[in-house]
């Protein structure tokens, strides 16, 4: 064998390897990629939910009878 036909060896094996690597490591990006794009409207329905739990709501409603010209930030 020349030495010629050795490095065009190498170039393909080196080529089929990098080709072999990206399709294996391409894969993931894409689908994370997709992942990111979903909207969140779509990817997560919104949902009733409580705030303050029956306490805190309690709580809250002396604080704002209590002192009625300060702003209370639940």
């Amino acid at each position: 064998m020349s030495t010629l036909q050795i490095a065009l060896m190498l170039m393909v094996l080196v080529l089929l390897m990098t080709w072999l690597w990206l399709r294996r490591h391409g894969a993931g990006t894409q689908e994370e990629s997709a992942a990111d794009r979903i909207d969140t409207v779509v990817g997560w329905p919104p949902k009733a939910t409580r705030v303050l739990n029956t306490r805190e709501l309690q709580a809250y409603a002396s604080l704002s009878r209590g002192l009625p010209e300060y702003m209370i930030l639940a």
